[in-house]
């Protein structure tokens, strides 16, 4: 496949590879990575009011906090959100990974007057500013997903594809999880690994023989050898319920296999633009 066929357009994306063999030999993927992080460094943006967690993230890439809201709100959300999954008009995604399945409501497609709760939630000033912080953007309800995950972990001799050590993308993209339960590791937890959002040779050498693996689909995958030449090691982040966890997903992350039949339900921001453009 010649240059001709690729629209530069596509080089300046939040695709997660380019598809062209002669630009990935010659290392565009490194080069992709390398210009998005100079940019998402040198473009300014005030931190806000919440520095010290803004700044965790950047430099670890997830950050945890218990207790996160007032226990009456988080009462009166759990309640909400747990009737949401019970009503049969409410259209819900189903995806099967595997060895798990991962259930998805999309809370903008349903009546905001129906959802005083997640509402309220959604314009959270910490959380907002937080992810503006490290996302160096402005982020509010009108630009992020706001999604309802219900995960339900399947049988153990299946593949769980999200079980497996991953990057989802080149860049910095962030999500932030408020667990509504209890999180042990029955539920499968997050496992997160500190620091991995760090560009050095190392990881560049591997985003560049990814680039290069014709079969190459979805989210780059990591092994343990590369963990250990990066001397990174993974944080199994259990929790209890009202726990918020900021993730930047560029980072190193999998969920840890469960036992069958068990859930754990969460409200997830997410975010993802494209990094060159600001």
């Amino acid at each position: 496949m010649g240059l001709k066929s690729v629209s530069v357009f596509r080089i300046f994306s939040g695709d997660k590879l380019v598809r062209n063999s002669l630009l990935n030999h010659l290392g565009v993927q490194p080069f992709r990575m390398l210009l998005a992080r100079v940019i998402y460094k040198i473009i300014p943006f005030r931190k806000g009011k919440y520095i010290k967690e803004v700044d965790f993230i950047r430099e670890n890439g997830m950050y945890q906090i218990q207790n996160f809201l007032p226990q009456e709100q988080f009462n009166a959300l759990k309640e909400e959100v747990t009737n949401l999954w019970k009503r049969k008009d409410v259209k819900i995604n189903i995806r099967d990974q595997g060895g798990c399945i991962m259930n998805v409501i999309d809370v903008k497609t349903l009546p905001q007057e129906e959802l005083p709760q997640l509402i309220k939630y959604s314009k959270n000033d910490f959380l907002f500013s937080v992810i503006s912080g490290v996302e160096k953007r402005k982020i509010s309800f009108k630009n992020s997903a706001i999604l309802l995950e219900k995960l339900v972990q399947g049988p153990q001799h299946l593949h769980d594809i999200e079980a497996d050590m991953h990057s989802d993308i080149f860049f910095n993209t962030h999500k932030a999880w408020l667990y509504l339960n209890d999180v042990e590791l029955k539920h499968g937890p997050l496992q997160y690994v500190p620091k991995s959002t760090v560009v050095n040779f190392n990881r560049l050498l591997r985003e560049y023989k990814f680039s290069l693996d014709k079969t190459a689909k979805g989210s780059r995958r990591v092994s343990d050898d590369e963990l250990s030449s990066r001397k990174l090691h993974p944080e199994t982040l259990t929790c209890k319920a009202n726990t918020l966890v900021f993730g930047n997903v560029n980072g190193y992350h999998r969920r840890i296999r469960g036992l069958e039949g068990n859930e754990r339900y969460a409200v997830c921001v997410s975010v993802r633009f494209n990094p060159f453009i600001y």
